[in-house]
């Protein structure tokens, strides 16, 4: 009988550092089921009206490596025939088909990718933000990315 206890004593043990054993640790999210495939950074483009200036062509890349998933946005404003980049980085996650790009400064963008791959502007809630086809971003091709 002593001998039983001791042995259910160390089997309730043993379930309890297994389990102790796995709090506090998360699963790395598995990447969006449209990127399963990717072989490296995956990359859109799009051009949208402009109020104070001719146009702003938008250029996101989106890169992980593991648990590290950083992105690139570069919006190019053109105006009187020149043209103005200005980019800003930070890292990003997704929720379902809501990716979320937190900046540098703290500051969240979220974008839908559709099922036909392009990605078209939501506010942090994934309500849609007007625009329409004009604000869409569609895939682009292979990009090298250092």
């Amino acid at each position: 009988m002593l001998r039983q206890r001791r042995h259910l004593h160390f089997v309730c043990l043993a379930i309890a550092v297994c389990l102790l054993a796995g709090c506090g640790v998360r699963d790395e999210e598995p990447l969006p089921p449209a990127f399963a495939h990717a072989d490296g950074p995956l990359a859109w483009q799009g051009v949208r009206r402009c109020v104070d200036c001719d146009a702003v062509e938008s250029q996101l890349i989106l890169s992980w490596a593991g648990g590290d998933r950083r992105y690139q946005w570069i919006d190019t404003y053109f105006s009187a025939g020149e043209a103005m980049p200005f980019g800003i980085e930070g890292t990003w996650r997704h929720e379902g088909s809501l990716i979320m790009l937190e900046d540098e400064a703290g500051a969240w963008h979220a974008l839908r990718l559709l099922d036909d791959g392009r990605l078209q502007p939501r506010d942090v809630s994934g309500r849609g933000v007007g625009g329409g086809e004009a604000d869409m971003l569609v895939p682009m091709g292979g990009v090298d990315v250092d």
